[in-house]
């Protein structure tokens, strides 16, 4: 499931923060795993790996053929629920806009949110995003229908969040 979802995305990042794991502290020479102290390196001391902590992901999708002609992508976002609100999506949104526009070369990005999910929507319009439409109840969830709000950022709109 995950190798098809990948195969659909132009940019697949995980993001991650950072951390370390008590039982794994290095690798030895042939890349078999160690623990820290002399003991398993026969005398040489062995320093900590720094260790990654997934906590979401963020994507752009690949474009259809009509699509790329116009040079435009959508964005998608998922953050596990107990690191949201802590700045982590804003950071790793604006990291993959800066991507998308400056070296990849969109033109516009796009993105949805849940009607329910309020968060999402005053991140992204603080981001910079712009209200284009809604789709009246598209979405399922919990036993009743939601909205579907799309947006938008063009290139000119982040060359000016930006200063450009």
């Amino acid at each position: 499931m995950f190798e098809q979802w990948l195969k659909s995305k132009l940019l697949a990042v995980m993001i991650c923060l950072p951390g370390s794991s008590p039982d794994i502290t290095s690798r030895d020479d042939n890349g078999r795993l160690g623990t820290s102290g002399t003991e398993a390196t026969g005398g040489s001391e062995v320093l900590p790996l720094p260790t990654l902590f997934p906590i979401g992901v963020i994507s752009l999708k690949k474009s259809a053929s009509e699509f790329q002609h116009h040079r435009g992508t959508t964005l998608g976002i998922q953050i596990a629920a107990p690191y949201r609100g802590k700045g982590y999506g804003s950071e790793a949104i604006g990291w993959t806009l800066n991507w998308a526009f400056k070296f990849a070369g969109f033109h516009r990005v796009t993105l949805e949110a849940n009607g329910f999910n309020d968060r999402a929507q005053r991140l992204y319009e603080r981001l910079g995003f712009v209200k284009e439409g809604v789709q009246r109840e598209a979405i399922w969830f919990d036993g009743r229908w939601y909205d579907l709000i799309l947006y938008g950022m063009l290139d000119s709109d982040w060359n000016e969040i930006e200063g450009v």
